[in-house]
């Protein structure tokens, strides 16, 4: 009897440990599921965020052209501004010499008609 009752006890912790690995084994199985999907999920982000990054560096290479041809316009547009600058500068001695002669020419002309007027009076 106490064969029995022994194997009888060996059998029940033997189901109980084998229940208690299957439990286990259940959970293990559980967290490998929940782990693989939150991977896959990880590399849909992964690549998700990749292929942002790759439509973000295209238009940043896009927009470091527009960049580019805006400087080189404004550098053309500020050598134009110099240019007229200096043109200017050398027109100025002439207007200044043309302005002097107008004035000149405008007193000739208002003593002239001042003369006329005392030589009709």
């Amino acid at each position: 009897m106490y064969d029995i009752t022994m194997m009888h006890e060996g059998l029940t912790g033997f189901s109980r440990l084998s229940q208690s690995f299957k439990e286990r084994a259940q959970t293990a199985e559980a967290r490998a599921e929940v782990a693989e999907e939150l991977l896959r999920r990880a590399e849909e982000q992964e690549a998700k965020e990749i292929k942002e990054r790759a439509q973000l560096d295209a238009e940043l290479i896009a927009i470091q052209g527009k960049v580019g041809e805006l400087e080189a316009q404004l550098a053309k547009e500020k050598k134009t501004i110099i240019e007229y600058k200096k043109e200017l500068n050398l027109c100025e001695p002439i207007h200044s010499t043309l302005e002097e002669k107008k004035i000149a020419t405008e007193e000739k002309a208002t003593a002239a008609k001042a003369a006329i007027l005392d030589a009709t009076t």
